[in-house]
């Protein structure tokens, strides 16, 4: 296929482009040769003052184009500043929180540090006197008791005496003795163990008098650490005896286990 120029006369060389490659080919035609022009602008007529306004419109379009580019840019901007700076912060909240969390298990560990020692403080034993009791019922009277090797005898004569004493331990497993006096005249004893039945119904009746009689009870749970209260009563006795004496040496236990 070859192109060549509109507008040329006869005997002219024109350059005639063909499709086959780069090369340019001037050719002679002759003076009768009949143009044929694949476009004839001859005719057109343009209107300069509509182009020019048509060429101010895109101007103007793109000018507002860019700035609509410019704005949104700035939005975009403003948007990744405001993102970065909300990630930011939550950065610095998880840090503070991770700080507090870390302070507080360092706070907790701290407090059940205390806590253990506190408990390994703790007495595992104890031992009360009978002059240590309070009675909150009955009449208290002591006797002497050289026989068993103690000085002072506890004891009421009256039904329903009531007798209290508080110790320290650390909760546990504990064994507990209870030395008492067996007479012919003594009633039965309920203990209790911060208000929880320790021994029901103890006999303390004896024809014949025995200074030494020791009760023991295995397995005792003492559930909390710190203070602990037991306490005994006297609200029967066994059929053969004369009367309510309560008779009371000594009350000791020690832990055994967990």
């Amino acid at each position: 296929m070859s192109i060549f120029l509109i507008t040329a006369r006869p005997n002219w060389l024109v350059p005639v482009f063909r499709q086959t490659g780069f090369m340019v080919e001037y050719k002679r035609f002759p003076a009768d040769y009949t143009w044929r022009p694949f476009l004839d602008l001859s005719d057109t007529v343009y209107d300069d003052a509509a182009i020019l306004t048509s060429i101010g419109d895109l101007q103007a379009a793109d000018i507002t184009l860019n700035g609509l580019i410019v704005a949104a840019g700035a939005d975009i901007v403003t948007a990744l500043t405001q993102s970065g700076t909300a990630l930011v912060n939550a950065a610095n909240a998880q840090t503070t929180a991770d700080e507090a969390l870390a302070a507080a298990a360092e706070a907790n560990g701290g407090a059940l540090d205390a806590v253990a020692e506190i408990k390994r403080r703790l007495p595992m034993t104890f031992s009360l006197m009978s002059d240590e009791f309070v009675w909150e019922a009955g009449t208290k009277q002591y006797a002497t008791s050289s026989l068993i090797g103690y000085n002072w005898t506890a004891f009421s004569v009256q039904q329903n005496a009531v007798a209290r004493h508080q110790f320290v331990a650390r909760a546990g497993k504990y064994t507990i003795n209870i030395l008492c006096q067996k007479a012919s005249n003594s009633g039965t004893i309920d203990f209790t163990l911060d208000g929880n039945p320790l021994v029901t119904a103890l006999d303390l009746y004896a024809a014949a008098a025995n200074n030494t009689f020791i009760h023991t009870i295995t397995n005792v749970t003492v559930n909390d650490n710190g203070d602990h209260d037991i306490a005994f009563g006297v609200p029967a006795k066994n059929p053969s005896s004369s009367g309510y004496y309560t008779g009371m040496q000594k009350i000791w236990g020690f832990r055994t286990g967990d």
